[in-house]
């Protein structure tokens, strides 16, 4: 641990494709998540080790439900991981937009056309969307590790540990 007087250093996100989001195979995804949570496995475990009917039944239900919360979980978590994605694109296009006009008003700036308020209007827009869209970047990096979670065995359950 740190000292309480020691400053934290907070590094830089891991790099991350993009095009990563759209080769993602949902079912076998789903079926990855189903295989890998251990939730699920020691509820089918249950179910084969029940000793009575009355239990077997309970447990089938338990598995089912395992089953069907497994899928909502992955299938939620890979929604959230587009829409970040479209937010993500879509902000890159304005930043872009912002850009040009930005150049534009430092030709026209140059020129005398317009005011240098104006031409800070259009710096701070651009310096604004900037940061928007960094905090897209690591919206869509969390929408990422959160679906990866999911399929790697953290899918809710729904069951009592």
């Amino acid at each position: 641990g740190w000292d309480y007087t020691s400053d934290a250093e907070i590094g830089a996100l891991p790099d991350f494709d993009m095009e990563e989001i759209g080769r993602i195979d949902l079912e076998a995804d789903t079926e990855k998540a189903l295989s890998n949570n251990w939730q699920l496995r020691i509820d089918e475990r249950k179910l084969q080790n029940a000793p009575d009917a009355t239990l077997r039944d309970q447990y089938t239900k338990t598995v089912d439900n395992d089953r069907q919360q497994i899928k909502a979980s992955v299938r939620s978590a890979y929604d959230t991981l587009v829409q970040a994605k479209q937010t993500y694109d879509t902000g890159a296009e304005q930043l872009n937009l912002s850009r040009q006009n930005l150049e534009k008003s430092s030709r026209q700036l140059s020129l005398g056309v317009i005011s240098r308020m104006e031409y800070r209007t259009a710096e701070n827009e651009t310096t604004g969307l900037e940061h928007t869209q960094r905090l897209n970047e690591i919206a869509v990096f969390s929408a990422w590790t959160a679906y990866q979670g999911a399929v790697n065995g953290l899918a809710s359950t729904g069951s009592a540990q």
